[in-house]
C-alpha cells in the first residue's frame, strides 16, 4: 500500500549527523507494527533509509498517526 501522509524533518538536528529526526504522519489509519518492514517499504517507494535500530515514538490524532523516526540524512533529498 502506497504511504499516504506527510514527513516532517526536525529543524533542531545536528548538520553534521548522517542520521535526522523525522516526524511521519500516516493519514491512511494504518500503524507501524514492523519497522524493518516499514523501513523496507520507505526504500522501495520513496528512497528513504529508516533507522531500523533504537527506538520509535508515536502520537495519535485527528490527523493521523505521527512516529519520530531517524533517517538517513542523503535518502531524503
Amino acid at each position: 500500500m502506497p504511504l499516504r501522509g506527510d514527513l516532517r524533518v526536525d529543524g533542531s538536528d545536528n548538520p553534521r549527523s548522517q542520521y535526522v529526526d523525522i516526524r511521519v504522519t500516516l493519514t491512511c489509519g494504518c500503524r507501524i507494527k514492523d519497522l524493518r518492514a516499514f523501513a523496507a517499504q520507505m526504500k522501495e517507494q520513496k528512497g528513504w533509509a529508516i533507522a531500523t535500530s533504537g527506538g520509535r515514538g508515536s502520537s495519535s490524532g485527528p490527523e493521523g498517526t505521527t512516529y519520530s523516526l531517524r533517517a538517513r540524512r542523503t535518502s531524503l533529498t
